[in-house]
C-alpha cells in the first residue's frame, strides 16, 4: 500500500553494487485482488529509487516473451504500441496491457 516505504526498505538491504530488478504494472485493467493502488511509469520507478543506476528498461505485454526496450527519453514507445479504432463518436486510442521492467545497480 505504500510503495515509497517498500523502496526505502529495499535500498536499506541492498548493498552498493547490488542489483535491483523491478517489475510493475503501467497500463493495466483494474483488479481488486489483492488490491490495486498504484501504476508506475519508468520515470516513477526512478523517483522511488534515486540511488540506482538503471541499466535496462523495457515494457512487456500480456503476450509471452514480448518485450519492447525503453531507450533515450522513453517518449513514444508506449504510444507506438497503441491501436487506433474508428468509432461512431470518433477515433479511439487503445493501449495494450503494459508492465515496466527495470534492472539497475545501487550506487
Amino acid at each position: 500500500r505504500r510503495p515509497w516505504q517498500m523502496a526505502e526498505n529495499l535500498m536499506q538491504i541492498t548493498r552498493p553494487g547490488g542489483a535491483l530488478y523491478v517489475a510493475v504494472p503501467w497500463v493495466w485493467r483494474y483488479h481488486a485482488y489483492p488490491d490495486d493502488y498504484f501504476r508506475f511509469s519508468w520515470r516513477g520507478i526512478t523517483e522511488l529509487f534515486p540511488g540506482v543506476a538503471w541499466r535496462q528498461q523495457a515494457y512487456s505485454t500480456n503476450i509471452d516473451n514480448e518485450f519492447f526496450e525503453i531507450s533515450g527519453d522513453g517518449s513514444g514507445i508506449d504510444n507506438a504500441l497503441a491501436k487506433y479504432v474508428n468509432t461512431p463518436t470518433g477515433t479511439r486510442k487503445y493501449l495494450p496491457y503494459l508492465q515496466v521492467h527495470m534492472l539497475g545497480v545501487k550506487s
